[in-house]
């Protein structure tokens, strides 16, 4: 589940389509359609990879934002109430795009805040930013190419111990 990042592993055809609920600019609050779409699925296992667009959103306020994250995972708890839920850090922009736009600068913290709110609320927590190389990036430095995604797949199967 996730946002425009997330829905490479269906565009770039990594992933079934179907197991995919991912929508572009879709930010933490709203999430109820994905929510119901995802719980259909009838999932043993979610990876949520939320959180780029509402870096802007909160205008790096890290406090709201982790509050959204939470509700995001008391809502699904709730209707998915056995299934594993692992949170995927935000993933780091390019030099580039971090240089252009001051909300990047505070990604390091946020993702310092969501493995803690993972930690809290005993999930998964799956660090990604050592997966990033600079040559994975398209040319907006925040959206990634095709050949990252069975890389990121893979990072996700190895944690999950899928």
């Amino acid at each position: 589940m996730g946002d425009s990042i997330s829905s490479g592993f269906s565009e770039y055809d990594v992933l079934n389509a179907s197991s995919v609920v991912a929508k572009r600019g879709i930010q933490l609050e709203g999430l109820d359609e994905q929510i119901s779409q995802a719980k259909k699925l009838n999932p043993q296992v979610v990876f949520l990879s939320y959180g780029m667009n509402d870096v802007i959103a909160t205008d790096g306020d890290t406090e709201a934002f982790i509050k959204k994250y939470a509700a995001v995972i008391e809502s699904i708890t709730k209707e998915m109430p056995s299934v594993r839920i692992y949170i995927n850090s935000i993933f780091p922009v390019s030099a580039s795009a971090a240089e252009k736009d001051r909300h990047w600068r505070r990604l390091p913290i946020i993702i310092l805040h969501c493995r803690k709110c993972a930690m809290e609320s005993d999930l998964g927590f799956i660090d990604n930013t050592g997966l990033v190389q600079e040559n994975y990036y398209e040319e907006d430095g925040i959206h990634f190419k095709a050949e990252f995604y069975p890389v990121w797949a893979t990072n996700m199967a190895e944690v999950a111990t899928l």
